[in-house]
């Protein structure tokens, strides 16, 4: 383990100040001490502060700290042979090119930073700067909600109980008013949905389940619609997306159409029965 570290490349970046050339290497202020540099490609000015890379040991003079202006504005007539100009970088004064005539106000075309810097030419015009593209727009996000029931019963010539009973004589609902259709938007993805089932007795066929129309028990019976046969038991039970995906556009709740003789807890005997799981992208 010890060999392996020993081998992996070490690398520091630190700013310094660009001294001078000796030969094919550059000095270098960095760190505290001067030192020779090998240079990438960029002759800096003297005292200008550049990045230093250190590659085990070894510098290596990467570019500039702040990138040159391209071009600037003259401020004013020419003076000692300099022009004072304007830049995105601040204003300074720079030699430029024999037998232009510069006044202020003019566009020009600045270059040869690594000898110092000067005017190359007058521009026409400024071109607009180009646009940065748009930032990218963010992807579908990942949520998941936990949506309980405001009201249960089982209707049978009226609704007479606050149990949902899955059986041939009745049809039980749970209801959740617009919470579900509030919250998940129309074009949301639902990718998986679950309801939390509280019985007191599961037997015979597998539960008829689908979804409703109604926010809150009706004056009479609800229409189920959707249903397809959910094999329950205790605790969190997948169910169709198909559901969930009527109920994020519409008010309404789950119901059970029929199937087997199971009884599903009231919400006054477990607050968390038929309390529907769902996850969404959006």
């Amino acid at each position: 383990m010890k060999r392996a570290l020993a081998d992996v490349t070490k690398l520091t970046r630190m700013v310094g100040t660009f001294v001078s050339t000796d030969g094919v290497r550059a000095v270098v202020d960095v760190g505290g001490g001067r030192i020779p540099a090998d240079m990438a490609g960029y002759l800096p000015e003297i005292n200008e502060p550049v990045w230093v890379l250190f590659i085990d040991g070894t510098a290596l003079i990467l570019g500039p700290t702040k990138m040159k202006p391209a071009e600037g504005t003259v401020t004013g007539p020419p003076s000692g042979n300099l022009v004072p100009i304007s830049t995105v970088a601040g204003a300074m004064s720079v030699p430029y090119a024999s037998g232009l005539t510069l006044s202020a106000g003019q566009v020009v075309k600045l270059g040869a930073w690594s000898g110092g810097g000067f005017v190359g030419a007058i521009m026409s015009t400024s071109p607009p700067p180009p646009l940065a593209p748009a930032p990218p727009s963010p992807g579908p996000v990942n949520q998941s909600a936990v949506f309980t029931a405001v009201d249960a019963g089982s209707y049978r010539s009226g609704w007479w109980t606050s149990q949902v009973w899955a059986s041939d004589s009745n049809t039980g609902a749970w209801f959740y008013g617009s919470k579900i259709a509030d919250t998940i938007p129309n074009g949301a993805a639902i990718t998986a949905a679950a309801i939390y089932i509280s019985a007191t007795q599961i037997t015979g066929w597998p539960p008829n389940i689908g979804y409703h129309s109604s926010a809150g028990k009706p004056g009479g019976n609800v229409s189920v619609g959707g249903a397809s046969a959910v094999p329950v038991f205790n605790g969190w039970v997948n169910i169709p997306l198909s559901i969930v995906d009527y109920l994020k556009s519409n008010v309404g709740g789950v119901g059970v159409a029929s199937g087997g003789y199971s009884i599903f807890r009231s919400l006054g005997q477990d607050p968390s029965s038929g309390a529907l799981r769902i996850n969404w992208t959006a």
